[in-house]
């Protein structure tokens, strides 16, 4: 077979040059050794910014950011682009001079960079925590993957405002009359928070010892649509991503049981063991299986080497990553919910999924089936990862 042209190298460059050699009708292949984007390029899409670009590569940067906004219509998914912002630091008047000069040129090439002094950023970005979320029109919240089509929209922002209100929710207080207080006990954050924000933007909190009420307060959080509560030490500081003991979240996990597909071999300390399960259920009305997602979460050292032995005597075929296996293995998988996917064929995916036991008192006869898996999904849709409310004690 014959091509206008070749392609070395499916990572993302590769990739987005064959993608639009072919909207202009130009017979292409692509030649990768591994994974198409399984590579750097892939994993993280690089870095997909326009401020702190040289000026010679501003143009580009501003066209590429156009193009990314435009992903669903080019490639039919968002491919989970999202817009956070990008915020640069001077520490010092020849940094500050330097950010300033790089505004004026940056200005000349369409992108429009603020300056902010200290008291500009405090104004702007207030020293509080909390969560954004989305309701239906019901009142009940929407679930997480839903409530994100409203992060960095560039298109049809007000159209997405009205079919989509979102709100904000605040949970915490990191700074009050100028004071930062992150390193305070919870219980005083929590004061300066009912002084600094009015009742109604503040999550519900319960502060108890009562194991009774504290179990009141879960149920009616799951019966308004929540996936749970975050409970919280009164003595604890704020200490962003870093919760340890002093911040759990308490919610209840779904369980299916599963059949394994296929597994990739591991890397690190995996290496040469099966380690990244492929999930799925079958099809009542085709009797075909259906993959759901992969997860090597939850894996001892000693499954590894049980799963390892067990797949590898269940191969089917492979390529450079993954054995293929007959469907013969049933694994029981906890998750925190189902979400809605367009990579998967049957439209759902797993989410945080991690294995539990492998099931050898059940036939794959006895596993769930799809039937079950979109049973779960309607009855976790309603309210699937909304900001949780508070507990403390």
């Amino acid at each position: 077979m014959i091509f206008d042209v070749a392609i070395i190298g499916g990572g993302l460059p590769g990739c987005s040059a064959a993608l639009h050699l072919r909207q202009r009708h130009a017979s292409v292949v692509l030649l990768e050794r591994r994974r198409c984007g399984s590579q750097a390029s892939g994993v993280n899409y690089g870095g997909v910014r326009q401020q702190g670009r040289h000026e010679a590569e501003l143009p580009l940067a501003r066209r590429s950011r156009q193009i990314w906004a435009r992903l669903r219509d080019l490639v039919g998914d968002d491919c989970e682009f999202l817009v956070t912002g990008h915020l640069k630091l001077a520490r010092g008047d020849e940094q500050a001079h330097e950010l300033e000069r790089y505004a004026t040129m940056a200005r000349l090439h369409g992108l429009a960079l603020d300056l902010l002094n200290r008291g500009q950023l405090q104004n702007r970005y207030p020293y509080l925590d909390g969560e954004a979320i989305a309701f239906d029109a019901s009142g009940r919240p929407h679930p997480f993957q839903i409530t994100m089509r409203r992060f960095g929209r560039r298109l049809k922002v007000e159209e997405m405002r009205g079919s989509l209100p979102i709100r904000a929710f605040f949970f915490d207080c990191l700074r009050f009359d100028a004071l930062s207080i992150a390193d305070r006990p919870a219980r005083e954050r929590f004061q300066a928070l009912a002084e600094a924000v009015p009742a109604a933007l503040q999550i519900p909190r319960l502060v108890t010892s009562s194991e009774a009420a504290a179990s009141a307060f879960y149920e009616a959080a799951l019966a308004a649509g929540h996936e749970g509560l975050m409970a919280k030490s009164l003595d604890s500081p704020y200490e962003a991503g870093n919760r340890g003991a002093s911040w759990l979240k308490i919610k209840r996990a779904h369980t299916l049981d599963l059949v394994v597909l296929a597994a990739e071999w591991g890397h690190g300390r995996r290496t040469g063991r099966l380690s990244n399960l492929h999930l799925g259920a079958r099809e009542p009305a085709s009797g075909e299986y259906v993959m759901l997602g992969k997860t090597f979460k939850g894996l001892t050292d000693a499954m590894l080497e049980w799963q390892t032995k067990e797949l590898l005597a269940r191969e089917t075929h492979r390529d450079q990553w993954t054995v293929y296996v007959r469907p013969e293995l049933v694994v029981e998988i906890a998750f925190s919910d189902l979400q809605a996917s367009s990579r998967y064929p049957g439209g759902l995916a797993l989410r945080l999924a991690r294995v539990k036991r492998y099931r050898d008192d059940k036939r794959v006869a006895d596993a769930d089936t799809m039937e079950t898996v979109r049973s779960v999904y309607a009855v976790t849709l309603p309210g699937a990862l909304a900001a949780p409310p508070q507990a403390s004690k």
